[in-house]
């Protein structure tokens, strides 16, 4: 494998989620210093996602149609003009203007780095991908890790500046932070990202067109694409209920937000754990991703055990659980798509998971408090082996032209 293409989407991977982890533990606690309600942020991150969904399959087209290289430094630059928004705007159109742009810069993100890595592996003469993608995941998960600490930190450190209102606030300094990132970011993917197989005369339309006939006619990306739904519900399910879990195992909210984030922290750093170990278990890789999903199905009922220990290790662990089915479910949805629609692709596989996340806070919430936490964890292990049991039919058929 060639090392340099390895060790390039590394650093892509680390810079591009190191300074959204520096905005994760800070963004809600912006809004409500800028004096947003509770029910307003709601509306404002609304909007994030509203955006997000409804640019995933055009943008993903932009970077097989025009390539990698310019969508990925797009995406980046406007991420910077968002963040760097949030870090002085104060009024509610603004800010919804700002969130909005980081929607926009999310689904310009979600795929062009890593189809740019495989089309040039596969370009080297090298299909082995699994490797690299799961030091790509490693890189993904310790920056995000990283960031949220040093994020977390970064406003008790600037403590002269005002704590509400417009304008800079203490809690803008995550925002500055992440938005010079970005831009450093940008320019070091002009240098490393290329386009060797773009190509320039396709039309955006009729790739996004293609990519989704060949999701809907070809059974196993179709199931891939389904993990990926499961995958949604099961991520925004366990991060909807696991907040409340261990405040009642802690005595209070405010007693369990400052742990929560190291535990999220360490969830990160466990995730990462599990993208290390994926390439290195036996068997068929749909067999190693169907038993991660099996294991997470009874860890996630573990989590609403009340012992704080128990919780504690089942948390991390089914965070393990999905660094682990990582690498494998992206080296099977690869496996079975051409590079002219592999971004879009991505897209699709991006739009089933946000998909799967929307459901679970429609029906995952309301449960929970209908029925109890247990029974909202339930639906997520329920999710997790309906997930295991699609890898279980799931079958190696070759894509061909045909299917295309």
């Amino acid at each position: 494998m060639p090392v340099h293409f390895t060790r390039r989407l590394v650093v892509l991977t680390a810079m591009r989620w190191f300074p959204v982890g520096l905005v994760v533990p800070v963004l809600i606690l912006l809004l409500g210093a800028r004096g947003l309600p509770l029910n307003q942020v709601g509306q404002v991150m609304a909007v994030y996602g509203i955006v997000t969904l409804s640019l995933e399959l055009p943008t993903g087209g932009l970077a097989d149609a025009w390539g990698r290289r310019p969508v990925v430094v797009a995406a980046a630059l406007l991420s910077a003009v968002g963040l760097a928004a949030l870090a002085f705007v104060g009024q509610v159109p603004l800010i919804v203007l700002a969130v909005a742009t980081l929607g926009a810069a999310r689904a310009l993100s979600s795929g062009p780095v890593e189809s740019w890595f495989v089309d040039a592996m596969h370009e080297a003469g090298h299909f082995d991908i699994e490797a690299g993608l799961a030091k790509g995941g490693i890189a993904e998960s310790l920056a995000l890790g990283a960031g949220s600490v040093i994020g977390g930190l970064l406003p008790g450190l600037f403590s002269a500046l005002p704590t509400a209102g417009p304008g800079l606030i203490a809690l803008s300094v995550p925002f500055v932070a992440a938005a010079v990132m970005m831009v450093v970011f940008a320019l070091i993917a002009a240098a490393l990202v290329s386009d060797g197989s773009a190509s320039g005369s396709a039309s955006v339309a009729g790739t996004v067109m293609d990519a989704t006939r060949h999701s809907m006619r070809h059974a196993p990306v179709r199931r891939v694409l389904l993990v990926a739904l499961c995958l949604g519900l099961m991520l925004s399910g366990i991060e909807l209920l696991a907040p409340n879990t261990f405040a009642g195992l802690l005595g209070g909210a405010t007693q369990t937000s400052g742990l929560y984030g190291i535990l999220t922290a360490a969830g990160f750093v466990t995730a990462a754990a599990g993208a290390a170990l994926s390439t290195r278990l036996p068997g068929r890789r749909q067999w190693v991703a169907m038993g991660a999903y099996l294991v997470a199905a009874g860890l996630v009922m573990l989590v609403g055990v009340p012992l704080l220990g128990v919780a504690a290790v089942s948390f991390l662990l089914f965070y393990m659980m999905i660094g682990l089915q990582g690498p494998v479910m992206a080296g099977l949805l690869h496996d079975r798509v051409q590079a002219r629609m592999r971004a879009t692709m991505m897209s699709v596989e991006s739009l089933m998971f946000q998909g799967g996340g929307a459901l679970a806070s429609l029906l995952v919430g309301a449960l929970a408090a209908a029925a109890g936490l247990i029974a909202g964890l339930g639906v997520v292990a329920v999710t997790a082996v309906a997930a295991a049991g699609l890898l279980l039919i799931d079958r190696d058929e070759p894509t061909t032209d045909d299917d295309m």
